[in-house]
């Protein structure tokens, strides 16, 4: 599942614990929640920040189906939680919340805080071909073989201070 309600709810789907490995939702940085995205055109960065961090506390945290929900249920059933997608999202008609770092690192925070028992999680780089869900912090190459830029430069340096690995 993905958060918030679907047009069935996943959790009423459960199969029962013997046949569960990982409770697992997808996370994206998107809503339509009122007063949120998208922002309006004359919004300063204090209000886009205000929504964002809106978005975070009252969609993808707290929301019926939200992330404290699922973090909730698998602990119910014994189950650690996995994150096999997430990521930011630039959306056409506005409803993503674009390059926002605060996303990452309270995605971070999420994922690496014990309590949430987070067994693994994945950042969905990619850009949707022919779609307009923009996701890709690391695009790679351009078509003449030179390095690609993303459209989230400041969200892709603070996901490598946050995830990067040291050697």
């Amino acid at each position: 599942p993905t958060l918030g309600d679907q047009d069935f709810p996943a959790d009423e789907a459960w199969p029962g614990d013997e046949y569960v490995d990982f409770v697992g939702v997808d996370v994206y940085d998107e809503t339509w929640n009122k007063d949120t995205y998208p922002w309006p055109a004359t919004a300063s960065a204090a209000e886009i920040s205000a929504r964002r961090r809106k978005v975070w506390d009252e969609w993808i945290m707290h929301s019926p189906r939200g992330l404290a929900f699922w973090t909730k249920f698998a602990q119910k059933h014994g189950k650690p939680l996995a994150i096999p997608e997430w990521g930011l999202n630039r959306r056409a008609d506005g409803h993503g919340g674009g390059d926002n770092p605060w996303f990452i690192e309270q995605m971070h925070a999420f994922v690496t805080d014990p309590a949430n028992r987070v067994a693994f999680h994945c950042y969905f780089d990619v850009n949707v071909p022919g779609d307009d869900h923009r996701h890709q912090l690391s695009p790679g190459l351009d078509e003449k073989g030179r390095p690609d830029r993303t459209e989230f430069p400041d969200s892709a340096a603070a996901f490598r201070k946050l995830f990067a690995t040291k050697r």
